[in-house]
């Protein structure tokens, strides 16, 4: 257990690939910009913001496989990869206007059945966006990225 997460939460981070000071910062530079050059139909993009960078500096390149019960919802396997979902800038952009905030990629839920999101608003909240099917999560700071882990209803976005 670390100060920042549960035993088992820092179980599947570690499993992942995660260690407590894990930097990964050209990895990250390489993502980013991948995705900031991607255009939406309209011309929307998307910028990033320092709790964006935060997140992927530290936790980018980790795939946490699991399936199973948890708190409230079935545990899903994700991806921190924004390259994998870049093409959803103008859903991002347009979805951030709705919220009243910028929205950055993470990652992905499943196989692409989710876009893992962080916003910039103060202070930065983690958001799973999953499809219209299924309830919106959020969480608080980067931690909220791994209630994944524990999904529950009562984080839904109402």
């Amino acid at each position: 257990m670390t100060e920042r997460f549960s035993t088992e939460v820092t179980e599947v981070l570690t499993t992942a690939g995660w260690a407590a000071g894990r930097q990964v910062g050209e990895q990250t530079t390489e993502s980013v910009r991948y995705v900031c050059d991607q255009v939406g139909r309209r011309g929307a993009r998307i910028e990033p913001f320092y709790a964006a960078l935060a997140a992927l500096d530290e936790f980018g390149g980790l795939y946490v496989i699991q399936d199973g019960p948890g708190a409230e919802l079935r545990r899903r396997p994700f991806a921190i990869d924004p390259v994998q979902v870049a093409a959803s800038t103008e859903t991002l952009a347009d979805f951030g206007g709705v919220l009243d905030t910028r929205l950055f990629p993470l990652g992905m839920e499943g196989d692409h059945d989710a876009t893992l999101t962080i916003d910039g608003g103060e202070p930065p909240r983690s958001r799973n966006v999953r499809s219209t099917r299924s309830p919106l999560f959020t969480g608080t700071g980067v931690p909220a990225i791994f209630s994944l882990t524990e999904p529950s209803v009562d984080r839904a976005v109402k």
